[in-house]
Protein backbone atom coordinates (compact mmCIF):
# COMPACT_ATOMS: atom_id res chain seq x y z
CA UNK A 1 0.00 0.00 0.00
CA UNK A 2 2.44 2.11 0.91
CA UNK A 3 5.56 1.03 -0.53
CA UNK A 4 4.87 0.41 -4.16
CA UNK A 5 6.31 2.76 -7.02
CA UNK A 6 3.21 4.29 -9.19
CA UNK A 7 4.99 6.48 -11.16
CA UNK A 8 8.75 7.87 -11.95
CA UNK A 9 9.48 11.00 -10.67
CA UNK A 10 8.40 13.04 -7.35
CA UNK A 11 4.56 13.78 -7.26
CA UNK A 12 2.71 15.50 -4.69
CA UNK A 13 -0.26 13.17 -4.20
CA UNK A 14 -1.73 15.35 -1.59
CA UNK A 15 -2.86 18.08 -4.27
CA UNK A 16 -4.98 15.37 -5.30
CA UNK A 17 -7.09 14.12 -1.74
CA UNK A 18 -10.19 13.14 -2.67
CA UNK A 19 -12.77 13.75 0.25
CA UNK A 20 -15.94 13.60 -1.85
CA UNK A 21 -17.68 10.24 -2.16
CA UNK A 22 -17.45 8.69 -5.78
CA UNK A 23 -16.66 11.66 -7.17
CA UNK A 24 -14.38 10.20 -9.42
CA UNK A 25 -15.56 6.53 -9.35
CA UNK A 26 -18.76 7.25 -10.92
CA UNK A 27 -18.11 9.26 -13.55
CA UNK A 28 -15.38 6.61 -14.51
CA UNK A 29 -17.60 4.17 -14.50
CA UNK A 30 -19.35 5.49 -17.08
CA UNK A 31 -16.46 5.87 -18.82
CA UNK A 32 -15.99 2.21 -19.35
CA UNK A 33 -17.48 0.79 -22.60
CA UNK A 34 -17.06 -2.81 -23.89
CA UNK A 35 -13.96 -2.24 -26.18
CA UNK A 36 -11.47 -0.85 -23.28
CA UNK A 37 -10.67 -3.60 -21.65
CA UNK A 38 -7.80 -1.57 -19.36
CA UNK A 39 -9.79 0.75 -18.18
CA UNK A 40 -12.33 -1.89 -17.31
CA UNK A 41 -9.34 -3.57 -15.31
CA UNK A 42 -8.53 -0.68 -13.35
CA UNK A 43 -12.28 0.53 -12.80
CA UNK A 44 -12.76 -3.19 -10.68
CA UNK A 45 -8.90 -3.85 -9.34
CA UNK A 46 -9.72 -0.40 -7.85
CA UNK A 47 -12.85 -0.94 -6.05
CA UNK A 48 -12.84 -5.22 -5.67
CA UNK A 49 -9.32 -5.03 -4.53
CA UNK A 50 -10.43 -1.92 -1.54
CA UNK A 51 -13.56 -4.31 -0.65
CA UNK A 52 -11.38 -7.56 -1.08
CA UNK A 53 -8.20 -6.28 1.02
CA UNK A 54 -10.54 -6.08 4.17
CA UNK A 55 -12.51 -8.90 4.07
CA UNK A 56 -10.25 -11.46 6.50
CA UNK A 57 -9.42 -8.31 8.87
CA UNK A 58 -12.66 -8.93 11.02
CA UNK A 59 -11.32 -12.52 10.94
CA UNK A 60 -7.92 -11.75 12.23
CA UNK A 61 -9.03 -9.32 14.78
CA UNK A 62 -11.42 -12.20 15.81
CA UNK A 63 -8.21 -14.51 16.34
CA UNK A 64 -5.89 -12.03 17.81
CA UNK A 65 -8.14 -10.53 20.10
CA UNK A 66 -8.95 -13.79 22.13
CA UNK A 67 -11.54 -12.50 24.51
CA UNK A 68 -14.98 -11.64 22.75
CA UNK A 69 -15.06 -8.53 20.78
CA UNK A 70 -18.86 -6.88 19.86
CA UNK A 71 -19.21 -6.62 16.47
CA UNK A 72 -19.62 -3.09 16.40
CA UNK A 73 -16.55 -2.61 17.68
CA UNK A 74 -14.73 -4.65 15.23
CA UNK A 75 -16.28 -2.54 12.95
CA UNK A 76 -15.31 0.64 14.35
CA UNK A 77 -11.26 -0.85 14.28
CA UNK A 78 -11.81 -1.52 10.52
CA UNK A 79 -13.00 2.15 10.22
CA UNK A 80 -10.34 3.88 12.10
CA UNK A 81 -7.49 1.31 10.40
CA UNK A 82 -9.11 2.26 6.85
CA UNK A 83 -8.75 6.10 8.32
CA UNK A 84 -5.40 5.48 9.53
CA UNK A 85 -4.36 4.36 6.38
CA UNK A 86 -5.61 7.11 3.99
CA UNK A 87 -4.12 9.83 6.42
CA UNK A 88 -0.76 7.90 6.88
CA UNK A 89 -0.84 8.37 2.32
CA UNK A 90 -1.32 12.23 2.74
CA UNK A 91 1.14 12.59 5.36
CA UNK A 92 3.76 10.40 3.91
CA UNK A 93 2.95 11.54 0.05
CA UNK A 94 2.42 7.80 -0.42
CA UNK A 95 -0.70 7.29 -2.60
CA UNK A 96 -3.37 8.88 -3.56
CA UNK A 97 -5.56 9.87 0.05
CA UNK A 98 -9.15 8.86 -1.16
CA UNK A 99 -12.79 9.03 0.53
CA UNK A 100 -13.57 6.44 -1.41
CA UNK A 101 -11.30 3.80 -0.26
CA UNK A 102 -12.42 4.61 3.44
CA UNK A 103 -15.67 3.57 2.42
CA UNK A 104 -14.98 0.44 -0.34
CA UNK A 105 -12.54 -0.65 2.86
CA UNK A 106 -15.56 -0.47 5.23
CA UNK A 107 -17.36 -2.28 3.02
CA UNK A 108 -15.36 -5.31 3.12
CA UNK A 109 -14.80 -4.91 6.55
CA UNK A 110 -18.75 -5.21 6.59
CA UNK A 111 -18.28 -8.32 4.58
CA UNK A 112 -16.05 -9.87 6.72
CA UNK A 113 -17.94 -9.24 9.97
CA UNK A 114 -21.08 -11.10 8.49
CA UNK A 115 -18.63 -13.71 7.40
CA UNK A 116 -17.52 -14.01 10.84
CA UNK A 117 -21.14 -13.79 12.35
CA UNK A 118 -22.22 -16.73 10.50
CA UNK A 119 -18.91 -19.03 11.05
CA UNK A 120 -19.59 -17.98 14.49
CA UNK A 121 -23.18 -19.41 14.12
CA UNK A 122 -22.00 -22.68 12.66
CA UNK A 123 -19.48 -23.40 15.73
CA UNK A 124 -22.23 -22.82 17.98
CA UNK A 125 -24.68 -25.05 16.59
CA UNK A 126 -22.16 -27.56 16.54
CA UNK A 127 -21.21 -27.30 19.96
Amino acid sequence: MFFIKRRSGYQDYRKTINLYPFKEKLPNLKKINGNDLSLQMDFFMDVFGNILMFIPFPFALVWLLTSKISYPKIFLIVVLTSLSIEISQFIFNKGVPDMDDVILNSAGGCIGIALQKFTDRIKDSNL
